[in-house]
């Protein structure tokens, strides 16, 4: 919330299972994710999501080349 005003919920289906083994490789494998992507990087616990504001078509391939790194 900022200005009394909320942001829009944005609601996921994907991701690492919480507190599994893989989860824990997981971590180490993003741990410097942001440093590495142009994409603006969600993280939480176990779990990371790339996303980027489309404003014109030119903006896909910056998320599609952020993808193809990873």
């Amino acid at each position: 919330m900022v200005n009394l005003i909320f942001s829009q919920a944005m609601e996921y289906r994907s991701g690492v299972s919480q507190a599994s083994v893989p989860g824990h490789f997981f971590l180490i494998y993003i741990s410097d994710l942001p440093q590495h992507v142009s994409s603006d990087s969600l993280r939480f616990a176990d779990d990371v999501k790339l996303r980027r504001d489309e404003r014109d078509p030119g903006d896909r391939p910056a998320l599609w080349k952020d993808l193809t790194q990873l």
